[in-house]
């Protein structure tokens, strides 16, 4: 350890007032106790206390100021006012299990923790062991942060900001002096900058309880700025969901929203406020009558308080699709053409047509590596338990449907419609899987709170957990519940791959959509066109046989396949799901169309004649003719109308 080469108290001041850091005298440790007289039993006060009245106003980085002050007392302690020094700082008590918290911390941020001053401070004993609390210094941000990070069950960590802390050469009440950590004195390394991960921690979000406005983001009303296509998207939406909603009762709270979530795209500088409101303002016009309404639509649309002040709080920053860094360093070092070409990915043609890679299937014909999926099917038949059980086959490295073993994968499922304890826990138990096989390599996320994935932000946070869990396949479960537009609007799905699936693709990542039909089951899966335009692969799975037979077909692929279709079997003891190549499913899956076709042609008859015999010789009698017109054979109405009727006997059907 050093302190800066020197003891001295004097020597630090000059130092930390050279980065106009503000200072001020503070009391000290004498004797093992404060210099004050004061005993502060049950508090931790002893050498921290200012010298100084108005601290917070006179704490300063004049040195004459400074060297009055601290010559007139021996060694007295100094204190840092934090805001004032342009400072957060986090305060590390092991005590209180800061230390354990802190590697929580990094492990949660994967390293996003930026090299820093960091000074030590007292001493303790904890579990046997003597150790040091610390400081860990970083450059205000112009933002409001939470006191500690107990929320995050992270305790033991206070941020430091409106206060102040003690310096280095101060003396503490555990008979050590503050110190700079070897190679971390802010004269040396300087201070950093918080790293955004770190900032979306520490830093208030909008909601935080209190009533101060500047808890919430200062918005810029002068400020011109190049709209993005995706807030100009988002702008769209807005302006076209307030003129069509001049319900009285609505129209508040639907400003309301639109106004906080283009605030988002504002505070994230994607578009300028005055664009955004005179937007708004002219479609609540249209909206909006009576004698109030200009009120109240000024009102809702301020910039000082309003939805646009809270989304800003929440922002949206525009996705980054290259190292701005190497961008700005070409235009000024010259970086060589061939240099620029190859940053955004110019193919050099030769070496491509040398390159003989072939797809790589995860699931041979079915699951391609690199690719974006979708496997969609009506409600309720169980396409989420074959997805679980493929992809907790993939990271156990059993075999899927009954093929051969592979090597383990790290499978990212993320779950937004099942319960963990109940529904995944004993439907992963029931197929025979356990704890230790899949704690590797099944990563599941339940009920995650990502942002949109049709929004940069969702996309980032998930390329964050990427980054982290390195999966070869990512499921989302259920599409519809990871992104903010409407379903059926096709810019949702252009944003979701623009925003996520191009991110997941270009990491060499796939990825499976899980979604539903529409309530016409042979329209195809519910929403947009475009939500087949952005995947490589589609797949619709429809129920064969009732709860045991089901048919994999395929609606889209660019990757040749050698089968459009393919049958499972579910078994229940155990659970699981094989192939079963052997049987014709196209003549199982026409017989079994055949039979629902004669129960509704059954049904129908009998809904026009309630009062006819409901027997197989009187009602094939009756309706004979339309079911030769449909390729219905007599043995097919026949086991249709049993399970419809269930006759105690043949011959109680023939005589009725």
């Amino acid at each position: 350890m050093n302190n800066n080469g020197s003891n001295n108290v004097l020597d630090e001041v000059i130092s930390l007032s050279k980065i106009d850091w503000k200072l001020f005298p503070c009391c000290y440790i004498e004797n093992s106790k404060c210099s004050c007289g004061q005993s502060h039993e049950g508090n931790t006060s002893a050498g921290k206390h200012p010298l100084i009245s108005h601290w917070h106003e006179t704490a300063t980085s004049d040195l004459t100021q400074l060297k009055e002050w601290f010559n007139k007392i021996q060694a007295p302690n100094i204190g840092i006012h934090c805001k004032a020094s342009g400072l957060i700082v986090l305060d590390i008590d092991p005590r209180n299990g800061g230390d354990e918290s802190f590697a929580k911390l990094e492990n949660l941020l994967a390293g996003e923790i930026p090299i820093t001053a960091i000074a030590l401070t007292g001493e303790y004993q904890v579990k046997g062991k003597k150790v040091r609390g610390r400081h860990i210094y970083f450059k205000d941000c112009d933002a409001d942060f939470v006191k500690n990070l107990d929320k995050f069950d992270l305790p033991g960590i206070d941020i430091k900001h409106n206060g102040y802390v003690i310096a280095p050469t101060s003396s503490h009440l555990s008979g050590v002096k503050y110190e700079w950590v070897d190679g971390m004195n802010p004269s040396e390394i300087g201070v950093s900058p918080l790293s955004p991960e770190l900032k979306n921690i520490i830093c208030k979000k909008s909601g935080t309880n209190t009533s101060s406005k500047e808890n919430h983001a200062r918005i810029q009303t002068d400020v011109i700025v190049d709209a993005t296509p995706a807030a100009l998207r988002e702008l769209e939406r807005q302006v076209q969901r307030i003129t069509s909603n001049s319900k009285q009762g609505n129209r508040n709270n639907s400003l309301n929203e639109a106004a906080f979530i283009l605030g988002q795209y504002v505070g994230g500088g994607q578009i300028g406020f005055i664009e955004a409101q005179d937007a708004l303002i002219n479609a609540a016009r249209i909206a909006f009558s009576g004698d109030n309404a200009e009120e109240e639509i000024q009102l809702v649309l301020r910039a000082d308080g309003g939805g646009f002040q809270a989304g800003a709080s929440t922002p949206i920053y525009p996705l980054q699709f290259g190292k701005e860094q190497f961008k700005v360093s070409w235009i000024l070092d010259g970086v060589k053409d061939d240099e620029v070409l190859k940053f955004f990915g110019k193919v050099n043609l030769k070496e491509l047509w040398l390159d003989e890679t072939v797809e790589t299937w995860l699931v041979p014909d079915f699951i391609c590596e690199m690719r974006g999926h979708v496997i969609y099917a009506e409600p309720g038949i169980g396409k989420s338990l074959i997805v679980r059980e493929v992809c907790a086959c993939l990271a156990s490295g059993k075999g899927v449907f009954g093929q051969s073993k592979r090597e383990p994968m790290s499978i990212l499922y993320i779950d937004h419609e099942n319960i963990p304890t109940t529904d995944i826990r004993r439907s992963l138990i029931d197929m025979g899987f356990n704890a230790e096989e899949l704690e590797e390599h099944f990563h599941l996320l339940s009920f995650p709170d990502f942002a949109p994935f049709d929004v940069p932000q969702g996309g980032a946070e998930l390329m964050k957990v990427v980054s982290i869990l390195k999966p070869k396949l990512v499921v989302m479960d259920t599409a519809s519940r990871t992104v903010q537009g409407k379903e059926n609007d096709n810019n949702t799905w252009l944003d979701f791959y623009n925003y996520t699936g191009k991110l997941l693709k270009a990491a060499g990542i796939a990825y499976i959509r899980i979604d539903h039909t529409g309530k016409n089951a042979d329209a195809g899966q519910r929403g947009g066109s475009a939500k087949k335009g952005d995947v490589d692969l589609v797949w619709y799975l429809k129920e064969i046989k009732k709860e045991t037979v089901f048919l994999f077909e395929n609606q889209k692929h660019r990757v040749p396949i050698e089968k459009l279709q393919f049958a499972v079997k579910r078994e229940l003891l155990p659970l699981r799901h094989s192939l079963e190549d052997a049987l014709d499913w196209r003549a199982l899956a026409n017989s079994f169309a055949k039979h629902e076709l004669a129960t509704e042609i059954i049904g129908e008859f009998l809904e026009k004649n309630p009062s006819h015999p409901r027997g197989i010789a009187k009602l094939y009698a009756a309706i004979k003719e339309q079911l030769l017109a449909n390729g219905i054979s007599k043995r097919q109405f026949e086991s249709a109308q049993k399970e419809l009727f269930n006759p105690s006997s043949e011959n109680d059907s023939l005589n009725q």
